[in-house]
């Protein structure tokens, strides 16, 4: 049985229709988030189209093995098996009459063209279409090739949104009831491996995240995360894109019924995959591509009736959230909050429902601020300093410091503010990268006499704890009571 079409989903059938009508040949573009029902909009526009030409033939493509025989799947159950054929993962196009419907794999597009010649399809639907709007990339050369009246491209993330015949946006979808709501996890380290952290913090809280998926940017560190989860006793598996069909489909149901709570993932079940009950995504590595790390975010926002939001883990270590130098955890946070503006606004807000932070400070590091609130408000503030569209250059972060010791004969703590910015909290941002008075930002800052003191006299506490021996808890703890004591 079919659903009950959607309003938006309605819409967008509309759209096409409209572009039937008009006779375009330009791809009509269809944008809406992930979990929307994007497939069920292919099926919806076929069963239109049908009923004005029961001779109508349609073909759906995909980039992604599991997205395919997920998208077959589908329309098997409203077509029937033997009218839906499969191109691609070994299997090969049927050229028998009743074939409607043809799910190809995009990367043997050009046999779906060779099986069409002299038949034209009624309608060509691209899924995950942002993958082929690069005119200059060879897919998209083969696709234009595909004879067909009408073609359609579908995606959550189209490079130029503008571009677009029908977008239905996140917060909408949201607010509508049709995905769950998110809530975006910073955890920050102060100091550590960042392995060990990141696995420490799988282990902790495996019982309330889980399931979730954590995405790795290399098989090597993927591998590496799930071992170390072991070793701390933790039961949890990964997949990459060598595994075979048989292993992925074991590893979904697991999940699916629970028996998984940790999946760590390269390569894998990055876009297109409905698995409802996932409730966590973690970045293992920071991303490159905005539109990947959007379609990752969104691999967890199916409804399901015992999720009532779910979550988007992004741990950052002190040299990722520097606002000046690392580009990485600027895109990344600004990726979130361009699909979704209550980010920004729960940003500046701090609010504690749409943003949870937490710090993980070691006893023993002696680089972090003394009060755990100034700590806190660093983070934040530098969060929301991703988003600036104004955002300083190291040559202008320098001038601010520069000219507030002129002006004050001090330098300035992180809460001070000075011409709308906050040189201080800049300032401790980068005392943190220097090691040694040979680095580079040392010599850059150094230049001003009253940063030079203020560096120096770090590295001055950094050494002497360094040349002492560690205290454990324990130790500390005595060590306090007998001062007390005295």
């Amino acid at each position: 049985l079919l659903p009950d079409r959607r309003d938006y989903q309605s819409d967008a059938c509309r759209v096409i229709r409209e572009a039937d009508a008009a006779g375009a040949r330009a791809p009509v573009r269809l944008q809406l988030p992930c979990g929307t029902g994007k497939t069920y909009i292919m099926l919806f526009a076929m069963l239109d189209r049908l009923r004005q030409d029961p001779t109508s033939t349609f073909a759906i493509l995909c980039p992604w093995t599991d997205l395919a025989w997920q998208t077959h799947r589908l329309m098997a159950t409203h077509f029937g098996d033997d009218r839906v054929a499969f191109i691609g993962d070994g299997h090969v196009s049927t050229d028998d009459a009743p074939t409607k419907v043809t799910i190809c794999m995009v990367q043997v597009a050009d046999k779906l063209a060779t099986s069409l010649v002299g038949r034209p399809l009624s309608c060509l639907f691209v899924d995950e279409a942002h993958h082929v709007e690069d005119a200059e990339r060879t897919w998209h050369q083969t696709i234009a090739t595909i004879p067909c009246a009408k073609r359609v491209d579908l995606s959550a993330t189209f490079h130029d949104p503008d571009r677009v015949d029908f977008d239905y946006p996140m917060r909408q979808a949201i607010d509508e009831g049709h995905i769950a709501d998110y809530c975006l996890h910073i955890e920050y380290f102060t100091s550590g491996d960042r392995m060990d952290t990141l696995v420490q913090l799988l282990v902790d809280n495996y019982l309330d995240w889980g399931p979730m998926f954590v995405y790795f940017n290399d098989v090597g560190r993927c591998h590496e995360a799930v071992v170390k989860m072991r070793e701390r006793g933790l039961a949890c598996e990964s997949l990459n894109g060598r595994d075979s069909r048989r292993k992925r489909e074991d590893v979904r149901a697991r999940v699916e019924s629970g028996n998984l709570r940790v999946l760590a993932l390269c390569g894998m079940f990055n876009e297109g995959i409905s698995i409802d009950c996932l409730r966590t995504v973690v970045f293992g590595d920071l991303r490159h591509s905005d539109i990947n790390k959007i379609q990752i975010a969104m691999r967890a926002n199916r409804l399901h009736p015992n999720k009532p939001f779910y979550r988007v883990v992004l741990p950052l270590a002190a040299d990722e959230l520097a606002c000046v130098d690392h580009d990485h955890a600027r895109d990344l946070v600004r990726s979130f909050a361009r699909v979704d503006p209550k980010v920004a606004e729960a940003l500046q807000n701090r609010s504690t429902t749409r943003i949870k932070l937490r710090v993980h400070q070691e006893e023993a590091d002696v680089d972090a601020p003394a009060d755990a609130d100034i700590l806190y408000e660093e983070v934040y503030s530098s969060c929301a300093d991703l988003l600036a569209t104004d955002r300083l250059s190291l040559g202008g972060w320098k001038a601010l410091l520069f000219a507030y010791c002129d002006e004050y004969n001090k330098v300035p703590s992180e809460k001070e503010e000075y011409e709308g910015r906050r040189p201080g909290l800049w300032l401790q941002t980068q005392k943190k990268s220097i090691k040694l008075e040979t680095d580079a930002r040392y010599v850059e800052l150094s230049v001003n006499m009253l940063v030079k003191e203020s560096i120096d006299q770090m590295l001055r506490t950094r050494r002497e704890c360094a040349d002492k021996p560690k205290l454990t808890p324990n130790e500390w703890k005595a060590l306090l009571f007998a001062y007390c004591d005295e």
